[in-house]
This record gives C-alpha cells, structure tokens and sequence, in this order.
C-alpha cells in the first residue's frame, strides 16, 4: 500500500542554517523538518512553489525568524566541472549498464554495438569534457 499525503497537511517543524541556493533567492538550502518527517534533513525548497507549507517557510524567512539565510555563493569553475563529470559518469555508467546485454558470452556483439561501447567508455577523453559532451548514437 503507498501512503500518499497530502501536501495541505504538512507544517513546517524547524529551519535552521539556511542559505541561498540561487542568485534569484528561490531556493533555500538547509536543516528542516516538515511534520511528516520523523527527523530534521538536508532539503532544498523552491519558495515558488503553492503549498501552505512553503508559503509557511517563506514567510519565517522573510520575517526573519529563522535568522540571516547566508547568501548564494557561485560554484567555482572546478566544482561545476566536478559536477559536470559526476553527472556524466553517471549518464555513461546508465547507458552502459543498457547494453550489458550485448557483452554476454552467449551472444557476439556487432562492430556497431562494440563500437558504441567503447565511444561510450572513451567520453572523457573528448575535448570540451566535461562541459560539452557528445552522445554517440546507439545502433
């Protein structure tokens, strides 16, 4: 069975050690805890969102109650590309893990798919990576 709750019903618990996770001051990062959670986590809020719980955090937020939200600090440019290389490791690993199929011992592979393979495992040696990176096609 899914327990599925109702974002009317949920209320903000606590806040604390807020800050900007944008320049525009959308997004707050942070410890919370809503009422449906048995314990306080990291989360992020979009404050755009129409939900009386958010709207309940934006209002703490803006009356201060919860202290000086620190601001936005842009990534620097070996974070981002950290950032960047993470995602498309995970992007090879998954497209990889989809033709795993194709490399059992009872099967041989076409000269396409071992093709594909390999541009897929040779990804990072693409100049532009991690920022620009070009997909092969999948036969």
């Amino acid at each position: 069975m899914v327990n599925i709750i109702n974002p009317n019903a949920i209320t903000l618990v606590s806040f604390s050690n807020g800050k900007w996770s944008n320049v525009e001051q959308t997004i707050v990062t942070g410890l919370l805890q809503w009422s449906v959670m048995d314990e306080a986590q990291i989360g992020s809020v979009n404050l755009t969102e129409d939900y009386p719980h958010i709207k309940q955090l934006k209002a703490g937020i803006d009356a201060g109650d919860f202290g000086v939200i620190a601001a936005y600090v842009a990534p620097t440019q070996a974070e981002t590309e950290a950032k960047l290389s993470l995602i498309a490791g995970h992007t090879r690993r998954d497209l990889l893990l989809e033709t795993d199929v194709w490399a059992l011992s009872d099967r041989t592979m076409t000269a396409e798919q071992t093709a594909y393979r390999q541009a897929l495992r040779d990804i990072t040696d693409q100049d532009g990576f991690p920022a620009n990176v070009t997909w092969p096609t999948k036969p």
